[in-house]
């Protein structure tokens, strides 16, 4: 149904001038999304920093635009790890960074004291996203072909999860996400 009457013309107007903001933006691009909107305050972010950052963060629009406000206003030139570390995660001991690696790592009990610490003031979806984020990372660096299976399972495993977590399906979905990711 299209309606070209006086309240189409009246909502043109009043709209003009107002400028258009995308919040739908794919997760490889927010690593040249995040080092724009630094640009844009006339500071620089380490690509380290950037994908730490995401990380610690997650793909939230609003929370990382949140986040990088808190770090431009710090009046540094160059956004560093240890500067997120300081003013992001504030007194976190912990990032989704440190959980992938114990996962690597195969360390059970390091993953879930990180796990534990991360869920006090992380959503699961939160985590279960920057997880996904970090395993898409890896993947591209898999050199063979056992690896390249490894990560296909993996995203499999993940897959499963984001389902449990969205339907309510089983109880303790992220435990039960983290003693598969452990096992691989």
């Amino acid at each position: 149904m299209s309606y070209t009457g006086t309240l189409k013309k009246e909502m043109k107007e009043s709209t003009k001038g107002l400028k258009t903001i995308c919040l739908d933006i794919r997760e490889n691009d927010l690593p040249v999304w995040i080092k724009e909107k630094i640009r844009q305050k006339g500071i620089t972010i380490k690509d380290d920093a950037v994908e730490y950052l995401i990380g610690v963060a997650g793909d939230d629009i609003g929370l990382l635009s949140s986040e990088l406000e808190k770090l431009a206003s710090f009046g540094n030139e160059t956004i560093t790890i240890s500067g997120i570390k300081e003013i992001v995660e504030g007194s976190r001991d912990y990032s989704v960074f440190d959980l992938t690696n114990a996962l690597r790592e195969k360390n059970v009990e390091k993953v879930f004291r990180i796990y534990r610490a991360l869920s006090e003031t992380t959503e699961p979806f939160n985590i279960l996203g920057a997880i996904n984020w970090q395993y898409s990372r890896m993947s591209m660096q898999a050199n063979d072909n056992r690896q390249r299976k490894d990560f296909s399972r993996a995203f499999k495993i993940l897959n499963d999860a984001d389902i449990q977590i969205k339907t309510s399906g089983g109880a303790y979905p992220m435990e039960h996400l983290l003693i598969r990711l452990l096992r691989l």
